[in-house]
């Protein structure tokens, strides 16, 4: 699901994302909490554990290595993980019902992770946009409302109106210029995506003559969708 690897250091500074799950984010957690733990999640993804240094995970979310101690102790007290030494290094398992848990409620990206100018509360909400607008072919997903958008989110509708200032001044979103409630995440990986979307788009011809199965990826889903 997530693409995080367990790779060196050196590749750890490419772009990756992490990907929060509606149990992590409906957790008791706070949100620094909740995006380690996603991370930690997405890390072990492949093999079961994450082997990455607490120092690695740490640069990957943007935090100091102390910060990351104290979210891992109260993950490990709240048992969302395990962990067994392996030489002088932990290795972290999260809950199996974590690792099962595949859908993607919010998509944080590394650029978005890495911005200091957002609060981790911030981050999870530009998360939950990017993840609601990946697989559109104008790039965002069009509310009806902001009290449709703050529904979706979690927050009240002034806390909703405050995200979304926040993100509009950082520049890591931008409201599109037809469509109101419509806000577009400026990410790495959403413009990657949504030029790909757009691309297929271009191959593809809408006429509901054309059967179109709906289970081959993501992006053709979306598409059977829109024609039923």
């Amino acid at each position: 699901m997530a693409k995080v690897k367990q790779t060196t250091k050196k590749q750890h500074n490419k772009d990756f994302y992490i990907v929060l799950s509606a149990s992590i984010l409906e957790s008791d957690l706070n949100p620094g909490e909740k995006i380690a733990l996603g991370m930690i999640v997405s890390l072990a993804r492949s093999t079961g554990k994450s082997t990455a240094t607490m120092q690695t995970m740490a640069n990957m979310i943007g935090v100091s290595k102390r910060t990351m101690q104290n979210y891992v102790k109260t993950l490990v007290e709240k048992e969302y993980l395990i962990f067994e030494w392996v030489g002088n290094n932990r290795h972290f398992k999260p809950l199996e019902s974590l690792k099962k848990d595949t859908d993607a409620k919010a998509i944080i990206t590394s650029d978005i992770l890495k911005n200091k100018a957002l609060t981790l509360t911030y981050k999870i909400t530009q998360g939950l946009l990017i993840a609601r607008g990946i697989n559109t072919d104008e790039g965002g997903y069009r509310f009806d409302s902001m009290e449709d958008l703050a529904k979706y989110i979690g927050l009240s509708l002034s806390s909703a109106y405050r995200h979304i200032y926040e993100l509009l001044r950082a520049r890591t979103i931008k409201r599109h210029e037809d469509h109101r409630y419509m806000f577009i995440s400026n990410d790495s990986y959403s413009k990657k995506k949504h030029k790909a979307f757009k691309e297929k788009l271009e191959h593809i011809d809408l006429s509901k003559d054309i059967h179109i199965d709906p289970h081959v990826e993501d992006v053709l889903d979306e598409i059977y969708k829109s024609m039923r």
